[in-house]
């Protein structure tokens, strides 16, 4: 990623270029969202040719590191100049092409050897940004789009020709500029610079010390400020790695000092970071495409996933406690924790932004409306607390400064100013890969390979809806071993949500849901999974351990999306009494499978009644009211033998592992 690589903006006449391409990129995002937008077909490129200014000057490969030889940076910096003209001559030419009929009118010369260098310059950006994995993909539905007669069995087609395949994909919105382009230009970039300008104001840290203050007494404190930091992190960034990087680099020490084996620190931190994927208000990048892809409103999408969302967080909750139990973790003395008024007062304000924007989504103003107004709500708290501190200062040394009021003025402005450039610098690599993702959803429209797809998985599954939620998992395992999760979604979703749709006749939101779910096992499931590695380097702790140990606390990522299929009412598709319902059940079958891979529930659990507990979690999932409450039946008389073995259960005990003081 460009975050990742070389520091930004570089120094001298580059790095003041880069700094104003990227100021002015989250400027145009701020105005068009006011203003209401371009036409497609000049906006999407507008917006991919700053971020592939941003790509190929920032982010070298690793062959032309800073170290490198003078001519191989010049070639970055030729493929980069080539990259932004094969699309200025879009927006040249942008009139003609606008009144032109597609696949009719002609190609022009000029047209093919942009449209050349504009496809191959997109892979390669696509590769410096992200990994080779989503660009061979593309690269593979090319070929196949032009190869169409020689495919074998189902998969062969008519073929397109090497002048419509150019029109299609580089001339107008159905290839490189296609939905993911229109997600990213309308909805990503605003709330990612929604979430930079939040990260800027100290919201991060702010929501850091909340989360120490309503767990750290607890037993297992940390672990547990990881969970709900990143809940609250979730607001911020919808990057499981962003949100490990923020929080983890706080949370993880505390909870190796704590007693938290140093790659079970790690993978409660990278099943926590996950769920910010999930969690409402922002939610990941992929929920902006699930949103454009259903035909939904962004509001409906986050309505619908609070209740999964919150259920996954009180799995790895559960999961951090029984730890915590089972090794005798302690909490944080109150010595340790943020100072209490401070902290609630500085939470308040900057909780705020968020709810500034789910208010103005509730009153049915539009996405990006919202999203300007968060950033607004951003910088008012910023300027408040700011005051606040200015006047607090003041007090306490009895005079008022104007040059530390300009100090604070300069304060804040640079982190604005860092905040548009950090919002560009991340945006950059996304805009890559939707325009990458583009040339996927292309060639399956062209060629027609969706509905063949579908009928495949259709096949294969023999009509079984559970075994085709099975087949789409192995296939989201096997993508997210080289994709992000955004990039895997997209694939699945273009292939396979047809199929799920025809086997369980089910809504395309749900279909949809169930893959977007899917696609974040990437962040947690080994053998390639990036934010679990990146957690376990905070954690110095093995990868692949710590990988799996993530697997195993974010079980609910596998197990809710069948729930979606099955018991429609966890995304509000039924009365009140089906929604608390499959909430309640739900909610206890994931406690007792957390129980029953833990080893532990009041006390170490026996193999048989680990056994037991499983069973129980599986019956109370079951869509059927019998079973449900024969699961309910056999995990009470489970919970009443812990009991029996090991002494009752306290309040002080379980919870705060006997560290609160005796009342009097």
């Amino acid at each position: 990623m460009v975050s990742q690589g070389a520091n930004f903006p570089p120094r001298g006449f580059a790095g003041y270029l880069l700094a104003l391409v990227a100021i002015g990129m989250s400027l145009t995002e701020i105005y068009l969202a006011v203003t209401g937008g371009m036409d497609a077909i000049f906006e999407r490129p507008m917006f991919y040719m700053a971020a592939a200014a941003i790509i190929f000057l920032v982010s070298p490969s690793k062959k032309t590191e800073t170290t490198s030889p003078q001519w191989s940076r010049g070639i970055v910096t030729l493929l980069g100049v080539a990259a932004v003209v094969s699309v200025a001559w879009l927006l040249w030419e942008f009139d003609r092409l606008l009144e032109r009929t597609r696949y009719v009118d002609d190609v022009l010369l000029t047209d093919v050897v942009f449209g050349i260098v504009c496809i191959v310059l997109v892979l390669e950006a696509t590769r410096r940004a992200i990994n080779l994995t989503l660009p061979l993909i593309a690269l593979f539905f090319l070929v196949y789009t032009y190869f169409g007669p020689w495919m074998p069995w189902e998969f062969k087609h008519g073929g397109i020709g090497f002048l419509d395949i150019i029109d299609h994909f580089y001339m107008t919105d159905g290839g490189l500029w296609s939905a993911p382009m229109y997600v990213f230009v309308n909805y990503m970039f605003l709330f990612i610079l929604f979430g930079a300008v939040l990260d800027a104001s100290g919201a991060g840290k702010i929501y850091i010390d909340f989360a120490f203050l309503l767990t750290g007494r607890m037993r297992g404190g940390p672990a547990k400020a990881a969970v709900v930091a990143s809940a609250l992190s979730g607001t911020i960034s919808g990057s499981a790695t962003a949100n490990i990087v923020t929080t983890g680099t706080f949370t993880i020490p505390l909870m190796k000092k704590m007693g938290y084996r140093p790659h079970i620190a790690g993978a409660v931190e990278t099943a926590a970071s996950t769920g910010g994927q999930i969690m409402p208000p922002i939610m990941g990048t992929a929920a902006f495409l699930l949103a454009e892809f259903t035909g939904t409103s962004y509001f409906t999408i986050i309505k619908i996933s609070v209740i999964p969302a919150l259920l996954y967080f009180m799995s790895v909750f559960v999961f951090v406690h029984l730890e915590a139990a089972k090794n005798d973790i302690r909490g944080l003395s109150w010595e340790d924790l943020p100072d209490i008024l401070n902290t609630i007062a500085r939470a308040l304000v900057f909780l705020i932004p968020p709810a500034v924007l789910i208010y103005f989504m509730v009153a049915g103003r539009s996405v990006q409306y919202a999203g300007v107004s968060g950033i607004i709500a951003t910088i008012i708290s910023m300027m408040l607390l700011g005051t606040v501190e200015y006047i607090y200062e003041g007090v306490q040394e009895r005079r008022f400064s104007a040059r530390r009021a300009l100090d604070y003025l300069r304060s804040g402005s640079g982190k604005l100013v860092r905040a548009l450039v950090r919002g560009a610098q991340q945006c950059a690599p996304i805009a890559a890969a939707c325009a990458t993702a583009g040339i996927i959803i292309g060639a399956t429209t062209i060629t027609g390979l969706g509905l063949k797809f579908s009928s495949i998985v259709v096949s294969a599954s023999g009509g079984s809806l559970f075994l085709g939620i099975i087949l789409v998992g192995v296939a989201s395992f096997v993508l997210g071993m080289g994709l992000p999760s955004s990039s895997a979604y997209i694939v699945l979703a273009t292939m396979a949500a047809p199929a799920l749709i025809d086997l369980g006749g089910m809504s395309a939101v749900t279909a949809h849901m169930i893959i977007f779910w899917f696609s974040l096992d990437s962040c947690y499931t080994p053998p390639v999974c990036i934010p679990a590695y990146t957690a376990a380097a905070i954690a110095e702790a093995d990868p692949m351990k710590t990988g799996w140990t993530s697997f195993k606390a974010a079980k609910g990522l596998y197990v809710i999306p069948f729930l979606f299929a099955y018991s429609p009412a966890i995304l509000l598709n039924g009365s009140l009494a089906e929604i608390i319902l499959v909430t309640l059940t739900t909610g206890i079958a994931l406690a007792a499978g957390m129980a029953g891979l833990s080893g532990y529930l009041i006390g170490r659990a026996t193999w048989a009644e680990r056994g037991g507990l499983l069973l129980g979690a599986f019956m109370m999932l079951w869509p059927a009211l019998a079973i449900q409450g024969s699961g309910f039946v056999l995990l009470a008389i489970l919970v009443i033998f812990q009991f029996a073995r090991h002494g009752g259960w306290t309040f002080q005990k379980q919870l705060l592992g006997g560290s609160a003081p005796k009342s009097g």
